[in-house]
């Protein structure tokens, strides 16, 4: 969890619940604690505040956001500022803190960090989408796309070992050639019977 008092809800710790709770399936649960995050909000965090109105009224065009241009506007009207208010009773500080460690408890040991802010804001859909910047090029070239990079996987996911399948099909080839030479030696001995074996 983010450092912060106990008196007060960090915005980052109810995005991380927010994302824990969404997680596990109760997306009215993740979309009151957003709404909560962005009442919480502060001039720091104004830009991933407006973000997550957004989302909010994208994913229910009846919010109580999307009736104003701004989350300011919002937070003033008396119909919303009365329901964060309820928002703010259902999920007090000690609360958040506490769901927070029950959730990092059921899920694994101890790692002393909190799950990065990054992989919190793509799982919530509030990671910008910033395109790459292309070089400045000499007048008369061709434009080419610049690749996309590659994002580092997550810590404690699988990344394929092989991902051309040289491996494997090396693995493949090492068994054909060891049944093509068992084959061969099985022809070469003379078939003994269990008669001739007890005679012997």
């Amino acid at each position: 969890m983010a450092e912060g008092t106990m008196e007060s809800t960090t915005f980052e710790d109810l995005l991380r619940l927010a994302w824990q709770v969404g997680s596990e399936g109760k997306p009215g649960t993740r979309d009151a604690l957003l709404t909560l995050a962005v009442a919480e909000s502060g001039a720091g965090e104004a830009v991933l505040a407006e973000r997550c109105r957004r989302l909010l009224v994208a994913r229910q065009p009846g919010h109580w956001f999307a009736s104003t241009a701004t989350v300011g506007q919002a937070l003033t009207h008396p119909r919303v500022a009365g329901a964060l208010t309820k928002l703010k009773a259902m999920f007090p500080p000690v609360r958040v803190q506490r769901l927070l460690l029950r959730f990092d408890a059921a899920h694994g040991p101890y790692t002393g960090s909190p799950t990065p802010l990054g992989r919190v804001l793509q799982g919530l859909s509030l990671a910008p989408d910033e395109p790459a910047v292309a070089p400045a090029r000499p007048a008369g070239e061709p434009a080419t796309p610049l690749p996309r990079p590659r994002a580092l996987p997550f810590p404690g996911t699988a990344t394929p070992a092989d991902p051309d399948g040289a491996i494997g099909a090396l693995y493949l080839a090492v068994l054909l050639a060891l049944a093509v030479l068992l084959q061969d030696v099985v022809a070469r001995q003379p078939i003994t019977s269990a008669s001739d074996a007890r005679a012997a």
